[in-house]
């Protein structure tokens, strides 16, 4: 079993790759994080997704949103260093 993981509520999935039945998200944007959110908050208020799943993806949600949010803090300080070094 070395080759698995057990995911969100109990299952064993191959360890690399999407498990079947699982869409992929694009998370490269605050927005895309924001409207995984709001996904998510659907499916837990639904009950599609029990909430105890849907806390811990909304963590890791949020901390791919500092991610994102540290990566464009850092691109636009670059980009200022460099105009002030050109001039």
């Amino acid at each position: 079993m070395a080759d698995r993981v057990q995911a969100i509520g109990g299952q064993f999935v191959p360890a690399r790759g999407t498990p079947p039945g699982c869409r992929l998200i694009r998370l490269k944007s605050m927005s895309d994080v924001r409207r995984e959110l709001q996904r998510l908050y659907r499916d837990a208020r639904a009950g599609i997704i029990e909430s105890s799943d849907a806390s811990r993806l909304a963590y890791i949600l949020a901390t791919v949103g500092r991610v994102i949010e540290a990566e464009s803090l850092e691109q636009r300080v670059t980009a200022i260093e460099n105009s002030m070094e050109a001039t």
